[in-house]
């Protein structure tokens, strides 16, 4: 075996990822293809909405292999990105992501898409953050990250696909 390919099967956990990513996108063209074509006016073709996120998946999928492909051709591998051991609070932050993303329909209910959607996606950043290394900063770039995507989705589906998404009933006077 030459030591390039050694080199490579070393990152045999990123390819891997972005293998099973460009499989899974290629198996959701493929499940989505006899989806009825409906008009944009109506909210689109039922199949553009899987899609479209296989396609983001698919993007994300080849820079992973990218990098993988990059780093082990050129010795970067192993040494500079070793694995390291879960935090110990690790458990925490699992049980608590998941009881958010548990409890999302009913703040979705309450709070509407944006508020919700912002909480969520901020709350999954900051479980995924090493936190000794958070600063103010970078809470607030955070922040400002989730509102662009919840902002971008929101975007997306009621001007774009013509889908309104929950406005709340707790901040329009439902329970106040």
């Amino acid at each position: 075996m030459s030591p390039t390919l050694r080199r490579v099967l070393r990152e045999w956990h990123s390819l891997a990822l972005g293998l099973s990513g460009i499989a899974l996108t290629i198996a959701v063209f493929w499940a989505s293809r006899h989806y009825p074509s409906i008009p944009w006016a109506s909210g689109g073709p039922p199949g553009d909405y899987p899609r479209i996120l296989a396609v983001v998946l698919g993007v994300l999928s080849l820079l992973v292999l990218g990098q993988a492909l990059r780093d082990s051709l050129h010795g970067r591998c192993g040494e500079a990105r070793s694995l390291r051991r879960l935090p110990p609070d690790a458990i925490w932050r699992i049980v608590a992501a998941t009881a958010l993303l548990l409890l999302s329909p009913a703040l979705l209910h309450g709070l509407g898409f944006v508020i919700t959607g912002t909480i969520v996606c901020l709350f999954m950043m900051l479980c995924a953050a090493e936190w000794s290394r958070l600063r103010l900063r970078s809470i607030a770039w955070m922040a400002s990250i989730a509102l662009g995507a919840v902002l971008a989705l929101q975007f997306a589906f009621e001007d774009f696909g013509g889908k309104r998404l929950p406005t709340g009933t707790w901040l329009s006077g439902g329970a106040f």
